[in-house]
């Protein structure tokens, strides 16, 4: 399934689609260097609701977050109860200072009633950055 983003709006909030839960500008025209964290989460398929409900305030919180590019869930239409993670930030630090939150810690706590099987995210350092299409 082929998911977008949504760009940021100071006024309003557009409504989330189930399969995704993101919105986000791309700023890498802008920056110097970015850090792109991206992985799979997989948890108990019959948990996706309940994964979805307790992601939504996550990505809600962490877009209004400084140095935050983007931020979103994205779910595998062939295989409920997997999900990719894909983040884009300014800094370690603003990292660092996400994982210091309490929607953050909210949502750390909550994984472990989703029946989490597995987690692999990685981030990744980007130097440069141009359009493909």
């Amino acid at each position: 399934m082929c998911i977008t983003d949504v760009p940021r709006s100071p006024v309003g909030q557009p409504a989330v689609d189930r399969r995704t839960l993101s919105r986000g500008v791309h700023a890498a025209d802008t920056l110097r260097h970015m850090l792109i964290v991206s992985g799979i989460l997989t948890f108990d398929p019959a948990k996706q609701d309940d994964f979805i409900a307790m992601a939504g305030p996550l990505v809600e919180a962490t877009l209004a977050e400084p140095g935050n590019i983007t931020y979103g869930f994205w779910f595998d239409g062939n295989e409920p109860g997997r999900a990719r993670a894909y983040e884009e930030w300014e800094s370690d630090e603003a990292i660092a200072e996400h994982f210091g939150t309490p929607h953050m810690a909210a949502f750390m706590e909550g994984m472990g009633n989703v029946g989490v099987t597995s987690v692999e995210i990685n981030q990744h350092v980007v130097s440069e950055s141009k359009k493909l299409m």
